[in-house]
């Protein structure tokens, strides 16, 4: 088995392993006082991936960001259960160059400061890049976080910044990318 592989698999245990620790521990808390089980939230994705073997770095500034999640546990501390696509866009001399990421994983509660709610996440999938004519996937693993900030009941705005690793088998490439994403996001039971 490659190195790389064994990585991604040990990253995933790891995550599991987080999943099955956290969860006693989160179902002491209520679930009244927990807020929405799930959320939906989407908005505006920036995207600057670092050049590679001496390349020159990619600017995708136009994109989007959509995602999923549901609490795992009763309580507001509890880990959630994420799904996320994004997508970001660059112009190269008329050319549109596309990259979707398909991600999902575990988001988990930091703190809460003055109602503003900071989270980490993992996310692992796969990452699809497409111009006219050519395109190519890898495994993607995607470590970040970010803040919440309430506008009402059940709704807040997110903003969050992540940290992509895109590997091509067939290039043995990994490409690095800084993501930064803001979204409205919808609570509901």
């Amino acid at each position: 088995m490659r190195a790389r592989a064994r990585t991604a698999i040990l990253i995933l245990l790891a995550m599991g392993m987080a999943v099955v620790v956290a969860l006693p521990a989160t179902a002491q808390t209520t679930a009244a006082a927990a807020g929405p089980a799930s959320e939906i939230a989407a908005g505006y994705s920036f995207l600057h991936e670092l050049g590679t073997g001496g390349a020159p770095a990619n600017v995708y500034n136009t994109g989007w960001t959509a995602a999923y999640s549901r609490r795992l546990g009763p309580g507001a501390h509890s880990l959630a259960a994420v799904g996320e696509v994004t997508s970001n866009y660059r112009d190269s001399f008329g050319e549109l160059w596309t990259l979707y990421g398909f991600l999902g994983g575990i988001r988990m509660p930091v703190c809460k400061v003055a109602g503003l709610s900071v989270f980490a996440q993992a996310l692992v999938g796969l990452e699809l890049y497409k111009v006219p004519g050519f395109s190519e996937r890898g495994l993607a693993f995607q470590p970040g976080g970010g803040v919440d900030v309430p506008l009402g009941r059940s709704l807040k705005l997110r903003v969050q910044g992540d940290y992509r690793l895109a590997h091509v088998a067939a290039e043995d490439t990994t490409f690095k990318e800084a993501r930064f994403a803001t979204s409205i996001v919808f609570g509901f039971r």
